[in-house]
């Protein structure tokens, strides 16, 4: 199983079990979800000069932190709030940008993906998952 696979199974987890606690269980797993993807985004635009994948980090960031908002509050994810539409959104941009990066920058992305047939799911959290493709154009 790929590290991609991995970290999104450890998350189905993760969330099942943050959901037994309740919204506010939920609501720490997004906001720990916004957390993880706004480093994400610094330190994907630091190593890999990647706008669409920076951006699409940004973009889930945004969406995680607007569903902790509403679990928080205790609203609905699907419902006609602010909230709601920012995370639906963000859920369907997001993957939209790693399909343009892969399309407009096809060298480095095949690179970052070479890459990541060595890591496992630790690496993905972790952060180790993202190459320098900087340093080693350079």
């Amino acid at each position: 199983m790929n590290a991609g696979a991995q970290y999104g199974l450890l998350l189905a987890i993760v969330f099942i079990a943050a959901g037994a606690l309740g919204s506010l269980g939920t609501a720490l797993f997004f906001l720990l979800m916004a957390a993880q993807l706004a480093v994400g985004a610094v330190i994907v635009w630091r190593r890999t000069g990647l706008p669409w994948a920076t951006l699409g980090d940004v973009v889930g960031a945004v969406g995680a932190l607007a569903a902790a908002t509403l679990f928080a509050r205790g609203i609905p994810l699907v419902s006609l709030s602010a909230e709601s539409i920012v995370f639906f959104i963000a859920a369907l941009t997001g993957p939209l940008l790693l399909a343009v990066e892969a399309h407009v920058h096809r060298q480095q992305w095949q690179r970052w993906r070479a890459w990541m047939s060595e890591m496992s799911a630790i690496d993905v959290l972790l952060g180790r998952h993202i190459p320098d493709l900087r340093r080693d154009s350079a």
